[in-house]
Protein backbone atom coordinates (compact mmCIF):
# COMPACT_ATOMS: atom_id res chain seq x y z
CA UNK A 1 0.00 0.00 0.00
CA UNK A 2 1.32 3.46 -0.89
CA UNK A 3 2.08 6.00 1.84
CA UNK A 4 -0.71 8.46 0.96
CA UNK A 5 -3.14 5.58 0.52
CA UNK A 6 -2.27 4.30 3.99
CA UNK A 7 -2.75 7.78 5.49
CA UNK A 8 -6.13 8.14 3.74
CA UNK A 9 -7.22 4.72 5.00
CA UNK A 10 -6.24 5.45 8.59
CA UNK A 11 -7.95 8.83 8.67
CA UNK A 12 -11.08 7.40 7.10
CA UNK A 13 -11.20 4.48 9.55
CA UNK A 14 -10.68 6.81 12.50
CA UNK A 15 -12.89 9.74 11.41
CA UNK A 16 -15.39 8.09 9.06
CA UNK A 17 -18.41 10.15 10.16
CA UNK A 18 -16.63 13.50 10.31
CA UNK A 19 -14.07 13.25 7.50
CA UNK A 20 -15.64 16.29 5.79
CA UNK A 21 -14.71 18.42 8.83
CA UNK A 22 -11.00 17.69 8.46
CA UNK A 23 -8.38 19.77 6.71
CA UNK A 24 -5.30 18.23 5.12
CA UNK A 25 -2.21 20.23 4.17
CA UNK A 26 0.30 18.93 1.64
CA UNK A 27 3.56 20.30 0.25
CA UNK A 28 2.17 20.41 -3.31
CA UNK A 29 -1.04 19.93 -5.31
CA UNK A 30 0.00 16.60 -6.73
CA UNK A 31 0.21 14.87 -3.35
CA UNK A 32 -3.12 16.43 -2.36
CA UNK A 33 -4.79 15.09 -5.50
CA UNK A 34 -3.42 11.58 -4.95
CA UNK A 35 -4.53 11.66 -1.32
CA UNK A 36 -8.02 12.77 -2.36
CA UNK A 37 -8.19 9.96 -4.93
CA UNK A 38 -7.15 7.36 -2.37
CA UNK A 39 -9.57 8.73 0.23
CA UNK A 40 -12.47 8.62 -2.22
CA UNK A 41 -11.74 4.91 -2.74
CA UNK A 42 -12.51 4.23 0.94
CA UNK A 43 -15.65 6.37 1.23
CA UNK A 44 -18.80 4.29 0.82
CA UNK A 45 -21.50 6.98 0.94
CA UNK A 46 -21.83 10.34 -0.72
CA UNK A 47 -20.08 12.93 1.39
CA UNK A 48 -18.37 16.28 1.17
CA UNK A 49 -14.64 16.05 0.63
CA UNK A 50 -12.38 17.36 3.39
CA UNK A 51 -10.49 20.60 2.78
CA UNK A 52 -7.21 19.91 1.02
CA UNK A 53 -4.61 22.68 0.74
CA UNK A 54 -1.02 23.14 -0.23
CA UNK A 55 1.11 24.90 2.38
CA UNK A 56 1.28 27.88 0.04
CA UNK A 57 -2.53 28.04 -0.37
CA UNK A 58 -3.11 27.70 3.36
CA UNK A 59 -0.71 30.52 4.21
CA UNK A 60 -2.33 32.73 1.56
CA UNK A 61 -5.82 32.01 2.89
CA UNK A 62 -4.93 32.49 6.55
CA UNK A 63 -2.84 35.63 6.02
CA UNK A 64 -5.05 37.21 3.37
CA UNK A 65 -1.93 38.07 1.37
CA UNK A 66 -1.76 36.94 -2.23
CA UNK A 67 1.39 35.97 -4.07
CA UNK A 68 2.48 38.43 -6.74
CA UNK A 69 2.56 37.02 -10.25
CA UNK A 70 5.70 37.03 -12.39
CA UNK A 71 4.71 40.02 -14.57
CA UNK A 72 3.91 42.12 -11.52
CA UNK A 73 7.29 41.21 -10.00
CA UNK A 74 9.07 42.12 -13.24
CA UNK A 75 7.45 45.57 -13.24
CA UNK A 76 8.43 46.16 -9.61
CA UNK A 77 12.00 45.03 -10.31
CA UNK A 78 12.14 47.25 -13.42
CA UNK A 79 11.04 50.30 -11.42
CA UNK A 80 13.84 49.64 -8.93
CA UNK A 81 16.31 49.12 -11.77
CA UNK A 82 15.30 52.44 -13.39
CA UNK A 83 15.77 54.23 -10.08
CA UNK A 84 19.47 53.28 -10.00
CA UNK A 85 20.41 53.72 -13.68
CA UNK A 86 20.25 57.10 -15.43
CA UNK A 87 19.82 55.52 -18.88
CA UNK A 88 18.03 52.24 -18.30
CA UNK A 89 17.26 49.84 -21.11
CA UNK A 90 13.66 49.39 -22.24
CA UNK A 91 11.31 47.09 -20.35
CA UNK A 92 11.28 44.70 -23.32
CA UNK A 93 15.07 44.37 -23.15
CA UNK A 94 14.98 44.15 -19.35
CA UNK A 95 12.55 41.20 -19.23
CA UNK A 96 15.24 38.63 -20.08
CA UNK A 97 17.54 39.78 -17.27
CA UNK A 98 14.65 40.43 -14.92
CA UNK A 99 13.46 36.83 -15.19
CA UNK A 100 16.97 35.56 -14.47
CA UNK A 101 17.19 37.80 -11.41
CA UNK A 102 13.77 36.69 -10.14
CA UNK A 103 14.75 33.04 -10.58
CA UNK A 104 18.00 33.71 -8.72
CA UNK A 105 16.07 35.36 -5.88
CA UNK A 106 13.71 32.38 -5.77
CA UNK A 107 16.64 29.93 -5.61
CA UNK A 108 18.30 32.01 -2.88
CA UNK A 109 15.08 31.86 -0.89
CA UNK A 110 14.39 28.16 -1.50
CA UNK A 111 17.90 26.98 -0.68
CA UNK A 112 18.54 29.51 2.12
CA UNK A 113 21.68 30.79 0.40
CA UNK A 114 23.45 33.82 1.88
CA UNK A 115 22.90 36.42 -0.90
CA UNK A 116 25.92 38.54 0.15
CA UNK A 117 28.25 35.58 -0.27
CA UNK A 118 26.62 34.50 -3.53
CA UNK A 119 26.71 37.92 -5.19
CA UNK A 120 30.20 38.59 -3.86
CA UNK A 121 31.28 35.38 -5.54
CA UNK A 122 29.51 36.36 -8.79
CA UNK A 123 31.21 39.77 -8.72
CA UNK A 124 34.62 38.15 -8.21
CA UNK A 125 33.99 35.84 -11.18
CA UNK A 126 32.97 38.82 -13.33
CA UNK A 127 36.13 40.69 -12.29
CA UNK A 128 38.25 37.69 -13.28
CA UNK A 129 36.44 37.42 -16.63
CA UNK A 130 36.96 41.11 -17.45
CA UNK A 131 40.56 41.47 -16.23
CA UNK A 132 42.99 40.39 -18.93
CA UNK A 133 46.03 42.22 -17.50
CA UNK A 134 47.82 38.91 -17.00
CA UNK A 135 47.73 38.23 -20.76
CA UNK A 136 50.19 39.60 -23.28
CA UNK A 137 48.95 41.79 -26.14
CA UNK A 138 49.34 38.86 -28.52
CA UNK A 139 47.27 36.57 -26.24
CA UNK A 140 44.50 39.18 -25.97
Amino acid sequence: MKFLEEIAKRFYERDKSRVRELCFVFPNRRSGLFFQRYLSGFIENTTISPAIFTIKDLVAQVSGIREADKIELLFILYKIYCKYYSTPESFDDFIYWGEIILNDFNDIDNYLVDPKKLYSNVKDLKDIDSDFSFLSQKQI
